[in-house]
């Protein structure tokens, strides 16, 4: 009830907490440890769905250990897991390793509109039918365009927090909508070139830092699927 954003998020009629969300989870751990707002997660899997019932109570679990380099020194790395209790059992719903800011410097290029303008309504409406069932706060992206011939593809996301809630680095819905833009890249912005969708399963390197002003993204899709899956790169940018 203290956090009905979550309903919005059904997955072919079942309340799924979005995958996103664990990288949240551990982006506030690294904050409460290092003081941090911003964070880098790496060799993210996402291994089990957190299914939620109405009115049913689930326990979770984060779990963060440091990485040591020698018997000395450690790394400035964590080990990171989300664990649920489902019945007598945890599951391990998500690992990885996150760290506190980043690596490397983060150049932020220039983002421009792609030629096909696609209206997000209908956009939406299409993703319903494959059992994308989201409501308002996950329908976030607008000013969307892709490429009418390469996997490509530009959105405009605005990371609002609601008055009350948990100050996310950027609330889990709008960075689940962010990666929505896949499905825009896959198929050049037509809805009726949709025939099957995917959900994220594994990230390799995410760096977030808390937006000031609308985010706008640009996705490169991988148009060579492997074994049935299929990756792409991002990068979203605010002021």
């Amino acid at each position: 009830e203290s956090v009905p954003w979550i309903r919005e998020h059904q997955i072919d009629g079942n309340i799924l907490y979005p995958g996103v969300g664990f990288v949240g989870i551990a982006g506030e751990a690294i904050r409460q440890l290092s003081g941090s707002p911003d964070f880098t997660v790496r060799e993210v899997h996402f291994k089990a769905a957190l299914v939620l019932i109405q009115g049913q109570e689930s326990e979770i679990i984060t779990e963060l250990r440091r990485i040591r380099l020698t018997n000395t020194l450690d790394s400035e790395w964590y080990d990171f897991s989300v664990s649920s209790l489902a019945g007598p059992t945890w599951t391990k719903n998500c690992s990885g390793q996150v760290r506190a800011g980043t690596e490397f410097d983060r150049p932020a290029p220039i983002i421009e509109p792609q030629p096909r303008l696609v209206h997000s309504h209908s956009w939406y409406n299409h993703l319903r039918r494959f059992g994308f069932d989201y409501g308002p706060q996950f329908q976030a992206m607008s000013s969307i365009s892709a490429h009418p011939s390469q996997q490509l593809a530009v959105a405009t996301v605005v990371n609002e927090i609601q008055e009350g809630e948990s100050n996310w680095a950027i609330h889990p819905s709008k960075l689940d909508s962010i990666l929505q833009i896949w499905s825009v890249a896959a198929f050049h912005g037509l809805p009726r070139n949709i025939k099957h969708l995917a959900i994220p399963t594994y990230i390799e390197e995410l760096y977030i830092r808390p937006p000031k002003g609308p985010v706008v993204m640009r996705i490169v899709a991988n148009d060579k699927p492997k074994r049935g899956a299929t990756s792409a790169n991002l990068v979203a940018v605010s002021e």
